[in-house]
């Protein structure tokens, strides 16, 4: 007898062929069979009228970051996703030193340190305190007592609390160089210290490691110069190791005595360089379009993004073996405060919360006070103000679907005064920011519709409860993109046939991994499986708060078992975490 049957459902493999009718029988975790089964199962899932697809793998997801505040990843596996690679820009949880880089969510506890800390800055701006007084903070703000000092010790925590997904998991170049260099960071790096960060490597990837990742743009490896980044991917030959990075996206190098403007693709072209020299696996992270396009023009926009990709296969011609994942959204706002107030937030940290906040802005001197600052570029929180906002939840049902300079036009008043109006008014106005001109470097179809790429997120796990932020502060929940990014990509390109969708998802991914077991519906391989309700496949996205469940995906199993029946989760953390492959 088989522990599951999908049964009478239409076959989208992973392949990107045609999808084909056929049951699907599943027993000790594995595919066993595929094809018409006329026996009997524990448990027999009528597949009728809908898809049965491998699990969707996330090639750029930051889930490590999360994992052992959300185990369950319930935000994950409601829109399919069953496997992520992760560990990439840098950023990860462990070797922790001396001192700890603020990574994500664990900058919250930095309160406990460093009062009004500079989280809400983007990622790679936060800053660094000792390690004693970070556990410390850790476990007061979130209850999770931080036990490991290595990336092989931090993996297995995480395998005996379990995780609901599969994860693939790097080790990140920031925390070694932290244990290397502490805070004197901002500089190029001395011999002795790449030597210690090569050999800390050395003892990460004997752990299990998949690989590292650079994060290019952020501290502290924005200050690793080319000697650093080569040495560093040389420790990695021997184990087979995959070498990611968040490339350099422009600007100038820091310590670099030539001073030269950067393209993001030079950035692509030195990760693709260290892969010439050392023969390793090069995985560029949210590929950006490689050149600065003037005019701002969509044609030109695409015509560079094609150039991008040229020089990435006149690099395969080379010899060297790269990959690359695209974000499914158009743009990420990683750090997402939809409440109008969390425009002000890091005032509100000083205010101590919403309440006190609203108490002093009925204050002509605090209002004057925190125009001056915000139109002077000061805010911490909103560096720059903007007016196009989009206002999606208010109690004055008038304002909603408005721009806030509509609005403000409206009512004969500066954006600014209308907002802190707003604010006043109904302290949980909710808005949504559109992009900020053309997202330049990531949206564009010539990256969705190449044949290779593989798509990613750029987000965390979470869960449906998900609460960032303490009571009485701008709600903190994540993003839509954490509860609903990969099917917002079926309505985002429903010209793309669903079968081929479904292989930038999957098989794509895992061909780019070389996952030995996972990717496609094929006998013998782990039994990650959707069933999809194409017809009814919706993303319901919503600004005001993300933690929305997708509709259409039935049915998520993972590594056999049902972990999600029809939006209900079963908490099974069934995932794995495995070690890294020869």
């Amino acid at each position: 007898m088989y522990d599951l049957i999908l049964r009478g459902g239409l076959v989208a493999d992973g392949t990107g062929e045609k999808p084909y009718p056929a049951d699907v029988a599943v027993k000790d975790g594995k595919i066993v069979k595929i094809g018409e089964i006329s026996q009997d199962a524990a448990k027999i899932i009528d597949a009728s009228g809908k898809y049965v697809t491998p699990g969707f793998i996330d090639m750029h997801n930051h889930a490590d970051l999360t994992a052992m505040l959300c185990p369950d990843m319930e935000g994950m596996l409601g829109q399919g996703i069953t496997s992520a690679f992760c560990g990439h820009c840098g950023m990860t949880m462990a070797p922790i030193g001396d001192y700890f880089m603020g990574m994500l969510e664990d900058v919250k506890a930095f309160e406990e340190i460093i009062p009004l800390s500079s989280y809400g800055v983007h990622p790679g701006g936060y800053p660094a305190v000792d390690s004693p007084s970070f556990r410390k903070a850790f476990k007061k703000r979130f209850g999770v007592d931080i036990t490991w000092t290595t990336f092989g010790e931090y993996r297995d925590w995480l395998r005996q609390t379990g995780v609901g997904c599969n994860l693939y998991m790097l080790v990140g170049h920031a925390q070694i160089r932290m244990c290397a260099m502490g805070l004197d960071y901002k500089r190029t790096a001395t011999q002795e210290e790449i030597d210690r960060m090569k050999e800390l490597l050395r003892k990460e990837m004997e752990s299990g490691a998949l690989g590292m990742s650079y994060g290019l743009d952020y501290a502290p490896g924005i200050y690793a110069d080319d000697n650093e980044m080569l040495q560093l991917a040389e420790v990695l030959v021997p184990y087979h190791g995959i070498l990611a990075a968040h490339t350099r996206h422009g600007g100038k190098k820091p310590n670099d005595p030539d001073e030269k403007e950067y393209e993001p693709i030079d950035g692509l072209r030195d990760l693709m360089e260290i892969g010439l020299k050392t023969g390793l696996h090069v995985h560029i992270s949210h590929i950006p379009n490689g050149f600065t396009e003037r005019p701002d023009d969509q044609y030109m926009y695409d015509a560079a993004a094609i150039r991008t990709l040229q020089i990435i296969s006149e690099y395969r011609e080379k010899g060297c073996y790269v990959t690359w994942d695209h974000l499914v959204p158009d743009y990420i706002p990683w750090f997402f405060f939809p409440e109008l107030c969390g425009m002000f937030k890091y005032y509100i940290e000083l205010c101590g919360g919403k309440k006190s906040f609203c108490e002093k802005l009925e204050s002509p001197v605090y209002r004057a006070y925190l125009k001056q600052e915000t139109e002077a570029g000061h805010n911490r929180s909103f560096s720059w103000w903007r007016d196009d906002i989009e206002i999606i939840k208010c109690k004055n049902e008038s304002y909603l679907g408005k721009r806030l300079a509509d609005i403000a036009k409206e009512q004969g008043k500066s954006s600014l005064d209308m907002a802190l109006d707003m604010i006043l008014e109904d302290p949980d106005t909710c808005y949504h920011q559109p992009p900020l001109g053309r997202p330049r470097r990531y949206d564009t179809k010539v990256f969705d519709d190449a044949e290779d790429v593989t798509l990613g997120l750029d987000n965390c796990a979470y869960n449906y409860d998900f609460e960032g932020e303490r009571p009485d502060f701008p709600a903190d929940r994540s993003t839509p993109t954490s509860y609903c990014g990969m099917i917002t990509f079926f309505e985002k390109r429903s010209d793309i046939p669903f079968e081929k969708i479904i292989q930038k998802m999957t098989g794509n991914a895992a061909i780019a991994l070389e996952l030995p077991d996972r990717g496609f519906v094929r006998e013998g391989l782990a039994a990650d499986l959707l069933v999809i309700d194409r017809d009814n496949l919706r993303s319901n996205a919503n600004f005001a708060d993300p933690r929305q469940k997708p509709d259409g995906i039935d049915y998520v199993i993972v590594g056999g078992k049902i972990a999600v029946d029809h939006k209900t989760h079963n908490h099974l953390r069934n995932g794995q975490i495995p070690d890294r492959w020869m």
